[in-house]
């Protein structure tokens, strides 16, 4: 018995050819797009030398670090965000706390939002913060463009030695949502 494919492919393109088929109506389509995206902000490793002189003879009770904050410089970002959430982990290895103040700056270096001062503990190893920031009661946010952090070891009867290894992990980072 001698078997023929061309009836076969003959029904298969009949039946591929006669399927039914309708158009797209494209303005019947009601997207939401919606995107979130992450970005780190700032990180900090400071060691027991970041907190004396070059002579590690006199304790130093302050240490600043001011970042580019480049975010919001996408006409994009500025107009569709909804919301921003910044997260911070610190990881204080001291037997002694710190208070830890972050603001954001515009061009001029003038604050255009400043964060709740954190105060972390001798030797806490997991502190965890979030602060959500909403552009609509807060529109001066958006013209940010740097980030100023301020770290403050706090007065204790504790004393730093320059030659004990200690370190003091500041992370931060941002999630934009934005609505279209």
């Amino acid at each position: 018995m001698k078997f023929t494919s061309k009836p076969l492919v003959l029904l298969f393109i009949v039946a591929f050819l006669s399927s039914c088929v309708d158009n797209l109506d494209f303005d019947q389509v009601d997207l939401d797009i919606d995107p979130i995206f992450t970005s780190p902000i700032v990180y900090l490793e400071l060691d027991q030398n970041d907190f004396f002189d070059a002579d590690n003879s006199v304790e130093i009770t302050t240490v600043t670090d001011i970042s580019d904050f480049t975010v919001f410089q996408s006409s994009v970002v500025q107009d569709n965000l909804t919301q921003a959430v910044f997260n911070i982990e610190v990881e204080n290895r001291f037997d002694r706390s710190f208070r830890i103040e972050v603001d954001l700056l515009d061009d001029n270096n003038n604050i255009t939002y400043a964060f709740t001062d954190y105060v972390i503990t001798a030797g806490n190893l997991n502190y965890t913060s979030t602060t959500r920031i909403y552009p609509q009661s807060s529109p001066g946010f958006l013209n940010s463009t740097r980030i100023n952090v301020v770290v403050s070891i706090l007065p204790s009867p504790n004393q730093l030695d320059p030659d004990i290894p200690k370190t003091l992990k500041f992370k931060s980072a941002g999630i934009y949502y934005l609505s279209f």
